[in-house]
């Protein structure tokens, strides 16, 4: 600064100025030029900081989105399912007779066929790659995101891929031991097939079997899912909202 410049000329060229007098002055000029690193530092901290929680927010928003979508498919999925229950009872307690089946479109199919469920990660993926050095007031939302994803998301992986070694294992046995394959694949239901789905002991095993796998552990799960992913983006939406308030 051109003060500062000009009192340090004027101490050192005056000579009944004393060394202590210098050396106050320079003392003070560090202190000066301390304070301003510090302001700048806070500055620069206060930036990063705001910036870093920008794409928080933004990150927050996929995961909101991410959720909401999820929970609309699953519900999907459930409503779906629910109607099927009765038919795979039916022919488990052999409440359904061959008329039965016979007017059972969908009783062709209950061991054949799946509506897998994939959770969508775009948010979580970026949340893990979000890095900050700040402590946040989100810090235990973050924890919980992370939770629910790396608890759920194997979980329903490992439910999907059982019931697809189910499906394809009930498929392979039809090729490879009955002759009816070769129609019900085209679409055609023959008297031999609706007589297997009637009498045939390893049948009604393989419909208790997927119910098994279906409703009491898929379904379990999707219902599980719904409940944690809504009431996490409730949270998510009540802290961007509080954010926005504040």
């Amino acid at each position: 600064m051109p003060f500062l410049k000009r009192q340090r000329n004027k101490i050192m060229s005056d000579s009944n100025n004393n060394f202590g007098r210098y050396i106050r002055y320079a003392f003070g000029e560090i202190i000066l030029v301390v304070i301003g690193i510090l302001i700048a530092l806070y500055i620069k901290g206060w930036y990063q900081e705001n910036e870093e929680m920008e794409q928080l927010d933004e990150i927050a928003e996929q995961i909101i989105d991410d959720l909401r979508r999820d929970t609309a498919d699953v519900t999907k999925l459930i409503d779906g399912y629910e109607p099927l229950r009765k038919d795979y009872l039916g022919i488990i307690n052999r409440t359904y007779t061959l008329d039965s089946l016979k007017n059972c479109n969908r009783c062709a199919y209950l061991i054949s066929s799946l509506s897998p469920f994939v959770p969508s990660q775009n948010g979580y993926t970026l949340l893990k790659e979000w890095r900050t050095s700040f402590v946040t007031s989100r810090d235990s939302l973050i924890h919980d995101t992370k939770f629910f994803y790396e608890a759920t998301i194997p979980t329903m992986e490992l439910l999907v891929e059982m019931l697809k070694e189910d499906v394809k294992g009930n498929l392979n046995d039809w090729r490879d031991n009955h002759e009816w394959y070769a129609y019900w694949a085209s679409g055609v239901r023959t008297d031999e097939f609706y007589d297997y789905m009637a009498t045939d002991p390893i049948f009604r095993n393989k419909v208790a079997n997927f119910y098994l796998l279906l409703y009491r552990n898929y379904v379990v799960g999707l219902h599980q899912y719904r409940f944690e992913a809504a009431k996490l983006a409730d949270r998510w939406e009540k802290e961007i909202a509080k954010d926005k308030s504040d």
